[in-house]
Formats: C-alpha cells, sequence, structure tokens
C-alpha cells in the first residue's frame, strides 16, 4: 500500500557499494515523527529509503526542511516495513535564534 505524508526530514545517510562481493544500496532518511499518547512532542525516527536516487534529489538542499513523503507499506509473515519511495521538498526551517 502506498501513500503520502507531511514530515520533516532532519538528515540522511547513503551507501551504496560492494561488500565481500555483495552489492549493497543502503539508504536512510531521518524524520520527524509524533511521540504519541505517553508523551508529548515529536523525535527523530529512521526510515528506509528506496534507492540512493531519491537520496540524490535532495541531499543539496539545507536541512532540515519539510516535505511530502511517499511511502510503501511492506509486509511479510514476520515484519511489516515503511519503505520511503519518493520525497517532494516543501519549504525549509528557517533558523533557529540562540538564547543570549
Amino acid at each position: 500500500m502506498e501513500f503520502k505524508a507531511h514530515a520533516m526530514v532532519r538528515g540522511f545517510t547513503k551507501y551504496k557499494g560492494n561488500i565481500d562481493g555483495q552489492d549493497i544500496d543502503s539508504n536512510t532518511v531521518f524524520v520527524d515523527v509524533s511521540i504519541g499518547k505517553m508523551g508529548k512532542g515529536t523525535r527523530t525516527a529512521a526510515r528506509k529509503c528506496e534507492s540512493e536516487d531519491v537520496i540524490k534529489r535532495i541531499e543539496h538542499l539545507p536541512l532540515p526542511f519539510e516535505a511530502e513523503i511517499t511511502l510503501e507499506e511492506e509486509a511479510t509473515a514476520k515484519r511489516e516495513t515503511m519503505l520511503i519511495t519518493d520525497i517532494k521538498p516543501l519549504r525549509a526551517q528557517p533558523p533557529q535564534q540562540k538564547a543570549a
């Protein structure tokens, strides 16, 4: 199942290479998520990304920024996974003022 959501993108990691003869394309985007009923506010969560191409489209942007993300939900018998398949930047977060 595919759906869209708005998220604050805080950062990302990417790796594409070969380790011990196995091709690896590992990409993670860090976004804000609600803490939920047991608390108040947000925390940063890691979300796997479909491919390095998704990150290449955003890596030049200043962080953090608000974006519309497209997620694909996949399920196996043992677990469910949310995979980011697209990121469309909406606007940059203004710089925070430092306390005096």
